[in-house]
């Protein structure tokens, strides 16, 4: 019988924390790396597999996929000024005709492994000396600061591939402060 170790809960970071861990990076793939899992709330899975073609840099935003029915490409707005520098630097450096974003240093050809960029985000966490912290709670803070902001549920998950139900359940954590604000914008004073 395998007993299963009980996964801790995903919290959102500070920005404290996010700063420190953009300024942490070993070098320009892995600070845009790192800068692409703060600012889009991506899987690692899907940080991996960005394909170039993915970034319009003049609409400065990201195509992350394809509705499943109407086939029509689902877009993040480059949000961050910061973001988007060292992305349009990183893009500007990489080789003609590279297909992904983030490809394998040994296999040029394909893109960068899981594990590759979980090494990378340990890296940075481990000299911007933090512990717990992993690239899920960053997922976890994007969704949360976006509905503090005010941006639509539904637009979030759309682009994120999830359902509101599960990001109601599992990800949109406010401070008892920030629910606080949200109820006082209900107040007709």
């Amino acid at each position: 019988m395998k007993i299963r170790k009980k996964r801790r809960a995903h919290e959102p970071v500070s920005e404290n924390v996010l700063n420190m861990l953009l300024n942490a990076a070993e070098n320009q793939r892995d600070s845009v790396i790192i800068h692409t899992l703060v600012y889009t709330g991506m899987r690692r899975s899907d940080v991996c597999k960005l394909e170039v073609r993915n970034f319009d840099l003049k609409m400065r935003r990201i195509r992350v996929r394809e509705q499943k029915k109407t086939k029509q490409p689902v877009h993040l707005p480059i949000i961050s000024d910061g973001y988007f520098r060292v992305l349009k630097n990183y893009i500007g450096s990489l080789p003609k005709n590279t297909q992904w974003l983030f490809p394998s240093r040994k296999y040029p050809d394909k893109h960068i492994a899981e594990r590759t960029l979980n090494h990378i985000f340990d890296l940075a966490k481990d000299e911007a000396g933090l512990e717990d912290v992993t690239p899920h709670d960053l997922r976890t803070t994007f969704i949360t600061r976006a509905s503090y902001y005010g941006i639509p549920l539904k637009v979030v998950c759309t682009a994120l591939k999830m359902r509101p139900s599960t990001a109601m359940k599992y990800y949109e954590k406010l401070t008892a402060e920030q629910e606080d604000e949200q109820f006082q914008k209900l107040s007709l004073d």
